[in-house]
Order: structure tokens, then C-alpha cells, then sequence
């Protein structure tokens, strides 16, 4: 992510070559997989960003610092290249429901018509400012970069990261003047927790919301605070390109679920049962849908493509892709999403498939069955929760004893961070039903034997910890943090997680990786891995840093003391 990301895209576009994006905040484990299961005829990185690809075998990688000369001595005219609209553009992996991720193969046709109809619908126009943060990984990413260009408007790019972290999105709005941004429901919630919305967004005047399920409180809270901007509340899996449904929510919102609108141009919708026939107006049943958005299908996987994307019933020779998320037709003619058919869930905007997370843990040594869900926390928000038995005689192993720290390390090196389960659960069995399957309404919803460690209050040892719990205090508005408090037991996720990187790389001047935070949980844990970050990079030191910001804190303290006083 930089400002070489836009033309290397377009590049490869003009190429009529097709993108397969990689993370490089990915574990380099998964970074390899998609290589090799993406197959792909050349990387295009940047240095810094390829340490990811090692191990990464028979694949040329080329370095945009290196193609300076190159690019000096070639054509600035357009490639002569023979291009179909089903031609794909671009393949986007999505965790799989095999254990492995899976590559949506979006197409030309799919992307320029959705663009084109978003341009319409939304009226983009040559003064609209869009904050390009969405990863690569993820569709939205298509219309933050592309819908500027086609309308000559300006692609504000967020930092790496930066989609995760509301104080930063809220000063980027102010600072570029945003009149144009996409965000998920959980990080709208947020920017609106964090205060100061309707003066430092003051020019938004279209807010994009989807990936999760918007509620009505929320959209309502943003329409008082924003009344002058527009909310869309969007509806769209991968495989349909964008969105397939829409809905421009207004005050005063009626209670009840938020609708998912009407089909957007191009996509056909339709409210089917197992066997593909029609139900009516307020009948439950699966979303499918049809038309331009959909995807060729799953790169190098026949048969899953074949199982989602089936013949279309209502339209010769035309496909259907089978969402398996449960809705039902309104009387107004809208849709209503009721929740999902399979066991796929949502966390922050991130489509997770159980059976990726359950795979990845069993492939630990002490670990013997897993399962992997979504409960709710304390304030309604879903978290993800995995329930784990230990091996027969894994005490005769040499692994060691089944501890949140280790086995958190041992997923990050596998997963990405948002896919890394906030709590883990030890149980002696699962509780099965008669007919051998695992009885999901008796797992314990108030997890039993959590795989913590309890521990009494012991409080920051120096500087760096002080200033480290006192980050982890205003994040997680937590009453008290000690030096061995455990991060996510404090009630910390992904994109806490995130808020606190933000916050170290800010006031530390440390350039800190989420996905070194991943594999640890104490404050002192943290503190080491800032020291070993500083000291790598050969910069400022770490400590000394942290003396001043508490001498400035006790100073600003003392001041406003005395001011009380006076």
C-alpha cells in the first residue's frame, strides 16, 4: 500500500493480465499457500514487502525500485492487447469451508458494470475525495481506487493498517477533507464511539456500510450525527462483485432489521428454497442471485464452483451463485437478511469460514478436536470463540501443556490476525447429539476452563510497561492493567489490537507489526517485542521515549491541578 499501488494495478490491467493480491501483514505460511495455489507468472512487490514471499518457490519476483530505467525506455502509448469482457480481472481469496482459502475469479464485465452503476447511483463527481482503505484482499478495494479515476476524482490512500484504526480515519477524514468512505458496521460504530464525527468528517457526504449486519441504532446514531450525509447499507459476497443489493437507509429509522435494499443494475435476486423454487413475500429463504456481477467462479476448484454457481432455472444459459445466507422478501419490496444456512460467520467485515481456523488448530501437537464460532460478547459484538480437547497422551509428547499465549503464537504463524480466536475454551468431550454431531446449544456460552492464566496484579515494572498499560487502559477502558494481564482477556480482538499498534508506532516512534502483537498477550510481552523492534531498526530508544511521555503526562497532570485548585 503506497502510492505506487494504483499504477501497478492498471498496469497489470493494461497488460491484460489478471491481480491476485497478497498481504504483507499475511503469515508468510499463508503468503506461500496462495502462490502456490494462486500460480501466479510474477510478483510485483516493493522492497521491505518481500521478506513475506521466502520460501515461495518458482515465482519471479520483481521490485518496483528496480524498473526505474526499464519503465524510462518503454512506450507511454497503450498496449496493444486483445481483451474479453469475461476475462478475469482480478482474484480475491476468501476463507474456505475445506480448511483452505478459495479464489473468487472476478471478471471485466462484472467490475466495469458495477463501477458504472455506482457512478450513476451515488453521483460521484470530479470533487469527491475517497479514502482508498480497504485491503487488496477485499472488493471494496475496486470502487475506492477505480471509481476516482473514472470520474476525476482524488484516491486518498490510508496508510498499511489504517482501516483498522478509528482516531487515524477520523484525522485523515479532517486532514484530506473525505467526502466519500466505506467502512464495516463494527468500525462505524467505533468512529461514532470515538467522538467528534460531525467536525472532523464535516464534508462526508456518502458513507458506504456493509460486510456486517447494520442496526438500526447505529445507522440512526450516525444520521444525528451526520444528518446531511448519505447511508447505503450494502449487500454483496465476493463472488458477486461489490454488492449485489442496496439500500439508502433515512431517519427516522424504523426499528426491526435493517433492509439490504433492492437489486443494484446488472444482478437479479432471488428468495429460493433447497429446490430452487420461489417463496413468496415473507417466506425465509436462501438469497441467490444471478446476472453481470457474478464471478467465473473458484480459481483451480471445479467442484466447489459447480456446488455454488449453478444453472439459473429462471434464465437460459445463466448462472445462479447460492449465498447460503437466509433472507425473505419485505412488502415493500426489499430484502430482509436473516442470518446464515451454513456455519460461516462474520467477524468485523471478515467472511470466516470455522472449518479454516478448526484446521490450522488440530495441526497443533496437543490439540485433538476443535471447534471454532462466533459468541457475543458483553456489548452484543460477536467474537470468536474456539472450543479445543487435548490429544490422548499428549503429556507423553514433547509439546507442551495446551496455554492462550503458545497456541495463539502457533495460530498467527498460519493465520491471518483477524482470524486468531480471542478466546479459547478447553473441554474434557464435546457435548454430541444422538446422532454423533456436536451439540452447538450445549457448548458453554460462559466459557468453563478458558485457557488462561490466573494471575494477581502486579503492576509496571518501568517506564516502557507504564505507558504500555496505561495504551491498553484507553483502548480496552479497562479499570486496572498489570504488567501480566492478559490482552484478550481484557476483552481485546483484532481491531483493539490495531488501535494499540496505532497508538505505540504514534507515541513511541516505533514501527511495531500487528502481526508481531498476535503472538503475544502480557503488557511485558509487548514492552519486549517494542525494545526488539527499536533496536532493530537502529532508531530512537524506546525507553528513553517513554520516560517523556510520562514527564509530559505528570506535567499536563500537575498543571491541571493547579489550575483546579486556583
Amino acid at each position: 500500500r503506497g502510492p505506487d499501488l494504483v499504477p501497478a494495478l492498471l498496469g497489470v490491467l493494461k497488460a491484460g493480465a489478471a491481480y491476485l493480491p497478497l498481504d504483507p501483514s499475511y503469515p508468510g505460511e499463508r503468503v506461500r499457500y496462495l502462490v502456490e495455489d494462486g500460480r501466479p507468472v510474477v510478483v510485483l512487490t516493493s522492497a521491505g514487502a518481500d521478506a513475506v514471499l521466502a520460501g515461495a518457490e518458482d515465482v519471479e519476483v520483481v521490485r518496483v525500485e528496480d524498473l526505474t530505467e526499464d519503465l524510462a525506455e518503454l512506450p507511454a502509448t497503450r498496449p496493444a492487447v486483445p481483451l474479453h469482457p469475461q476475462n478475469p480481472l482480478c482474484a480475491l481469496y476468501t476463507s474456505g469451508s475445506t480448511g483452505r482459502p478459495k479464489g473468487a475469479l472476478l471478471h471485466h464485465h462484472a467490475v466495469t458494470n458495477r463501477l458504472r452503476g455506482m457512478v450513476d447511483q451515488y453521483g460521484f463527481h470530479p470533487g469527491d475525495r475517497v479514502v482508498h482503505k480497504s485491503p487488496l484482499g477485499f472488493d471494496p478495494h475496486l470502487w475506492e481506487c477505480f471509481v476516482p479515476l473514472l470520474t476525476g476524482g482524488r484516491i486518498v490512500m490510508a496508510a498499511p493498517g489504517g482501516h483498522r484504526d478509528p482516531g487515524y480515519l477520523l484525522d485523515l477524514c479532517e486532514r484530506s477533507r473525505i467526502t466519500c468512505c466505506d467502512v464495516v458496521p463494527s468500525m462505524l460504530r467505533a468512529l461514532l464511539d470515538h467522538g467528534g464525527l460531525s467536525a472532523r468528517a464535516a464534508d462526508l457526504r456518502l458513507m458506504l456500510c456493509g460486510g456486517e449486519e447494520l442496526s438500526p441504532d447505529l445507522a440512526a446514531e450516525f444520521l444525528r450525527q451526520l444528518p446531511g450525509a448519505r447511508l447505503n447499507n450494502m449487500y454483496g459476497p465476493t463472488e458477486t462483485t461489490i454488492d449485489a443489493t442496496t439500500h439508502q437507509v433515512t431517519a427516522p429509522v424504523p426499528p426491526g432489521r435493517t433492509s439490504i435494499g433492492r437489486p443494484v443494475p446488472g444482478s437479479r435476486v432471488y428468495v429460493l428454497d433447497a429446490a430452487l423454487r420461489v417463496q413468496p413475500v415473507g417466506v425465509p429463504g436462501e438469497l441467490c442471485i444471478g446476472g453481470v456481477p457474478l464471478a467465473r467462479g473458484y480459481h483451480r476448484r471445479p467442484g466447489l464452483t459447480a456446488d455454488r454457481f449453478v444453472p439459473d432455472p429462471f434464465s437460459a444459459g445463466g448462472r445462479l451463485y447460492r449465498t447460503g445466507d437466509l433472507v425473505r422478501w419485505r412488502a415493500d419490496g426489499t430484502v430482509e437478511y436473516l442470518g446464515r444456512l451454513d456455519h460461516q460467520i462474520k467477524i468485523r467485515g471478515q467472511r470466516i469460514e470455522p472449518a479454516e481456523i478448526e484446521t490450522a488448530l488440530v495441526e497443533h501437537p496437543t490439540v485433538d478436536q476443535a471447534l471454532v464460532t462466533a459468541v457475543p460478547d458483553a456489548d452484543g459484538t460477536p467474537q470468536l470463540v474456539a472450543y479445543l480437547t487435548e490429544r490422548p497422551g499428549a503429556a507423553h509428547l514433547d509439546a507442551e501443556p495446551l496455554a492462550a499465549g503458545p497456541l495463539r503464537a502457533f495460530l498467527a504463524e498460519r493465520l491471518p490476525a483477524a482470524m486468531v480466536p480471542g478466546v479459547l475454551v478447553r473441554l474434557e468431550a464435546f457435548p454430541l447429539l444422538a446422532n454423533g454431531k456436536v451439540d452447538l446449544k450445549r457448548l458453554p456460552s460462559a466459557p468453563g476452563e478458558r485457557l488462561v492464566v490466573e494471575r494477581t496484579y502486579e503492576a509496571p515494572a518501568d517506564a516502557l510497561e507504564e505507558v504500555l498499560a496505561g495504551i491498553w487502559h484507553d483502548v480496552l477502558k479497562a479499570d486496572r492493567v498489570g504488567a501480566q494481564d492478559d490482552f484478550y482477556d481484557l476483552g481485546g480482538h483484532s481491531l483493539l489490537a490495531t488501535q494499540v499498534v496505532s497508538r505505540i508506532n504514534t507515541m513511541l516512534r516505533v514501527e511495531v507489526s500487528l502481526r508481531s502483537f498476535v503472538g503475544i498477550s502480557t503488557v511485558r510481552q509487548l514492552a519486549a517485542v517494542v525494545r526488539d523492534t527499536a533496536r532493530a531498526a537502529g532508531g530512537h530508544d524506546a525507553d528513553q521515549i517513554a520516560e517523556l511521555v510520562l514527564q509530559i503526562s505528570r506535567l499536563q497532570a500537575d498543571e491541571i491541578a493547579a489550575q483546579l485548585q486556583a
